[in-house]
């Protein structure tokens, strides 16, 4: 897949561009609408599907004092949005000077970019320009004059209410991680490279792989049903996170701790994947190491009957490899 950081780099496809449109953060059910109806709609007139972002998020620039804490890095977005079949990804760098851009002049300056754009892909709530003054039907009057198209989704709907980035945060911050995976399509994913603790795992006889995460939106302190990926293998566990000090630093960081079922072996400096499929309980104290003990076998028993009920991942445990990125 194509990657284009500048507007300044002009890009077109050999028989036109379909360009799908928005912030895309967590590639919701909704968004996933937005992206394979462009991609349909490239298919159909044989020209090249794209999707267009921004980093930063526009509002850090726009509201830099309340802006939204993000699902993904945008190296996870790009790889969602690629395992989605797009051809190429704009990543338009916002800033105040893009932000200070009247709707037209926004458009004006995406066709030099894009002198191939055919058709732009929307949501139904998508605005553009100064102060969001760009609608719809502001992008469709455009649209008439620069000589593009527009096709606008309706919104995918959860319990009765449209799904968006927001409802997803709120879903992971609260544990209600079933939401979120009815939502998104796919289990919340932590990232990062293990790093060395203090071994107290180790130490109680339930050893664990330790990571900070990557991502700003983070589950509520406690433990979960997980599912780890690292080196194109997979297995299951049972995750931990709260505040931990590391190993040889005072510094309280958030750690996700993650005890893996059926596995041996050295993972420190490698870099593992961590899908939250359940919240089995929230954090709590403990009196004693024997209590503590007692209470993580307890928590095992209780994430293997969860991962029972769930559907299992294709392929075998431990052996299923990842498809290209």
């Amino acid at each position: 897949m194509k990657i284009i950081r500048t507007l300044d780099q002009q890009v077109s496809g050999s028989d036109g561009m379909v360009v799908a449109v928005g912030n895309f953060d967590g590639v919701h059910l909704g968004h996933r609408k937005v992206l394979e109806r462009c991609r349909l709609l490239a298919s159909d007139n044989a020209a090249e599907a794209w999707a267009l972002t921004f980093d930063p998020h526009p509002q850090r620039i726009v509201r830099p004092a309340q802006p939204p804490p993000l699902l993904m890095t945008l190296t996870d977005k790009l790889e969602r949005i690629e395992s989605l079949g797009m051809d190429g990804v704009l990543v338009v760098p916002f800033d105040q000077t893009i932000a200070a851009q009247k709707p037209a002049e926004f458009i004006s300056s995406l066709i030099k970019t894009l002198p191939g754009l055919t058709h732009m892909v929307v949501g139904p709530n998508w605005r553009f320009g100064h102060h969001a003054a760009g609608t719809i039907d502001t992008l469709a009057e455009l649209g008439e004059e620069q000589g593009f198209k527009v096709d606008v989704c309706d919104p995918c709907a959860y319990a009765g209410k449209p799904i968006s980035s927001t409802r997803l945060r709120n879903a992971v911050k609260s544990g209600r991680l079933d939401e979120f995976r009815e939502m998104s399509g796919r289990p919340y994913r932590l990232r990062g490279t293990v790093i060395r603790g203090k071994q107290v795992g180790r130490a109680l006889g339930f050893p664990t792989a330790n990571l900070e995460p990557a991502t700003e939106v983070l589950p509520p302190y406690g433990v979960f049903a997980v599912r780890v990926e690292f080196e194109n293998q997979q297995t299951s566990g049972a995750g931990y996170f709260g505040r931990r000090t590391g190993a040889g630093s005072a510094e309280l960081k958030n750690l996700f701790e993650t005890y893996l079922f059926d596995f041996e072996g050295d993972l420190y400096g490698k870099l593992i994947e961590v899908d939250l499929l359940s919240f089995i309980r929230p954090d709590q104290r403990f009196e004693s190491e024997t209590a503590l003990q007692s209470q993580i076998r307890e928590d095992i028993e209780a994430i293997r009957s969860v991962l029972s009920a769930l559907p299992e991942p294709s392929g075998n445990v431990l052996t299923r490899r990842r498809g290209t990125r």
